[in-house]
Parts: structure tokens; sequence; C-alpha cells
């Protein structure tokens, strides 16, 4: 190999077990007192909070209180309201998915279109919307769609053997079911 294609190999150099494990306690160490630091200051942020309410209380500032639980409240109303809808829609694209039979793949599920799907007063999700919707995926996207296998068999195909009780045997097959027992 010529000489400046050697100079420009890098060289690979190792790391001794000692130095990596002594790199990954100070790692562990650190994230450790990270998480403590967390706490630290979560707890520290509630202790202002409630040292600030106790002042805007005893300068009688009602009205402030007032509005700050308001904003909580509303952020609060707010966020329940975006998992409830996620909830819902969830249960959507489900009763569609098991109306279907499923998808070859999951990421197929964004096919479905959710806003189609009724609710009920009750709560229950409307079968007939479903039945529409899986319908029309199944006219439009009908290689996504997972096909089922098929349980039954052929026309022509021997039947599994099942057992006749006594009383439906001929007495010919008495007799040879006799003489099976006998013998065995």
């Amino acid at each position: 190999m010529p000489e400046d294609k050697k100079d420009k190999v890098e060289e690979v150099t190792t790391v001794s077990k000692e130095a990596y494990d002594k790199a990954q306690a100070e790692l562990l160490k650190f994230k450790k007192q990270a998480e403590e630091f967390g706490t630290k200051y979560n707890q520290l942020s509630s202790e202002i909070e409630a040292q600030n309410k106790a002042a805007l209380e005893e300068k009688e500032q009602w009205h402030t209180l007032y509005k700050k639980s308001e904003e909580k409240l509303k952020a609060i109303e707010t966020e329940r309201q975006v998992e409830k809808q996620k909830f819902v829609e969830s249960h959507k694209v489900n009763a569609v998915i098991q109306t279907l039979g499923g998808f070859k793949k999951p990421e197929y599920n964004k096919f479905i279109d959710a806003s189609k799907i009724n609710v009920l007063e009750d709560g229950s999700i409307d079968d007939k919307s479903v039945t529409l919707e899986v319908e029309r995926i199944k006219k439009e996207y009908p290689e996504l769609v997972k096909v089922g296998d098929k349980k039954t068999l052929p026309a022509g195909a021997a039947k599994p053997f099942t057992e006749k009780s006594v009383s439906e045997m001929t007495p010919d097959e008495r007799a040879q079911a006799r003489r099976l027992a006998l013998t065995k």
C-alpha cells in the first residue's frame, strides 16, 4: 500500500474493560443525580406555588386565585377532551378492524376514515356506519385486507371419523365392534 494511503487509514483503538466499566458507573451515577435533581425541582416548584397561593390569600386577592384556578381547570378539561377523542377514535378503528377481519399490516389502519363512523347517544358505535366503512375499504383497497383461511373442506373430501353410538349401529356394525373390542 502506498505511504500516503497508509496515513489516511485510521487506526482502530480499543478501550479497556476497566475504563468502560468506570465510564458506565459514572454514567449511572450522573443519571441518578439527574433524577434526584428532577425530584427536588418538582418539590421546590410545588412549595413555591403553595407559598404564592398563601401570599395571595393573605392579601385577599381572591380574584387572582380564582382566575388561576379557572385556567388550570380549562387546561385539564382540554386535555381530558383530547384524551376522550383519542379513545373514541381508537374504538371506531378497532370496530372496523374487527368487522373487516384485519389488515395484512397494522400500518394500513390509516386507510380507515373514522369520521364516517357514528357514535350513538349511549356511547356505542353504530354498526351500520361500521359496515359501510368496511364495504368502502373492501371496494377501494381489497389488496390490503387480510384474507381469511378457509376452514371448510371441499364437498368431495372425506369427513372426519366420528364414532356412532350403539343405538345408531346396524346389527353387522355391532357385531364387528364387539369382535374388535374382544381382540383388544
